[in-house]
Order: structure tokens, then C-alpha cells, then sequence
């Protein structure tokens, strides 16, 4: 399965990494490789993960407190939200999915 992007997860995984990291030396790098590690077990089991409401699915992250809120489309994932469980809840529903690159 192919991933792909909606705009604006980059920078929520980026301000996650620089909140942790501003906090515990190294904490930011390795939210950084959970949520990579998070997006490889997504992408080889993308149906293992809850249903949230119609399509969406969250894969929760370890450790940290935050989901990984996606969507299966044939044989791609769309990924919409790196999303702190506390934090404005349901924002990514605005978010439109991303393209797949040309």
C-alpha cells in the first residue's frame, strides 16, 4: 500500500519532535521513529486499527499521546492527522486527503 500525506501532518509531527525534545534531550528523536515505526505497522496492517467514524480509522502511538488518524482507499492510506488525543478534537475532519505524487 501506497501512503500519502494530507498537508499539515509534517509540521504536526515537526512541532510534536520540537515540544518533546524542548522538554527531554532525545524524547523528541524517538516520537520521531515511533510515529515512522507507527506509519510501517499502519501501512502492513491497515485494517487492524479502530474505526473511528465512517472510513477513519486511528492507529494509536506508543508512548506518546497522540493517534495516527487515517483512511483506506483501495490500496492507498491517507494519512490526516498526527493528532494529540487532547488537543482540538475532530480538527482533522476539515482536512482534505492528500495526492499521491506525480
Amino acid at each position: 500500500m501506497q501512503v500519502v500525506f494530507a498537508s499539515g501532518v509534517l509540521k504536526e509531527v515537526k512541532d510534536a519532535q520540537i515540544h518533546y525534545e524542548s522538554k527531554v534531550p532525545g524524547l523528541g528523536q524517538a516520537f520521531v521513529a515511533i510515529d515512522h515505526t507507527s506509519i510501517q505497522e499502519t501501512k502492513r496492517c491497515p485494517h487492524r486499527s479502530r474505526l473511528l467514524d465512517q472510513n477513519y480509522r486511528r492507529y494509536i502511538i506508543e508512548r506518546f499521546p497522540y493517534g495516527i488518524i487515517y483512511r483506506i482507499e483501495t490500496d492507498i492510506i491517507h494519512i490526516l492527522a498526527v493528532a494529540h488525543f487532547k488537543r482540538r478534537p475532530d480538527y482533522w475532519k476539515l482536512r482534505k486527503t492528500g495526492t499521491l505524487p506525480k
